[in-house]
Order: structure tokens, then C-alpha cells, then sequence
């Protein structure tokens, strides 16, 4: 994990990067930990990641991505 961003309500945002490729992926729990969703973002720098979870943190990202495999099936 590189950063993790918190909900007042206790969800999280937790930024990854795809091990071996350029690129990351948020991890999104709720506030009993279960995974809501998990989004890729590929080709996008990490600083774009660690803005996206931060927007989920303030409450400024309500829409979150739903890519399960965590980019782990992209070449």
C-alpha cells in the first residue's frame, strides 16, 4: 500500500500500484472494512490516484469505479 486517505465514517481509500507495470489501483472499504469497490487508473500518475482518494475521503467523490481484478489481468 502507498496511502491511505479516511472517512470521517471510518471508509477508506487505500492506493496500490500494480506491481511490475505503471499502474495503481484504490481499494475502497466501508467503515466495517468490507470492500466496496476497487478502481484501476491506468496511465495516470500517482499524484491523479492520491487525488481521486482524497476527493473519497472529503466527500467530494461520490462515484467510485468497480474493476475487481485490479488490474492484475492488463498487459
Amino acid at each position: 500500500m502507498i496511502s491511505e486517505y479516511f472517512r470521517d465514517d471510518g471508509a477508506t481509500a487505500q492506493v496500490y500500484k500494480v506491481r511490475g507495470k505503471e499502474s495503481f489501483f484504490i481499494i475502497y472499504t466501508d467503515q466495517d472494512g468490507q470492500i466496496m469497490n476497487v478502481e484501476n487508473f491506468y496511465g495516470k500518475a500517482l499524484g491523479y490516484v492520491e487525488d481521486a482518494a482524497e476527493n473519497f475521503a472529503l466527500g467530494i467523490k461520490k462515484e467510485i469505479g468497480n474493476d475487481l481484478d485490479c488490474g492484475m489481468s492488463r498487459k
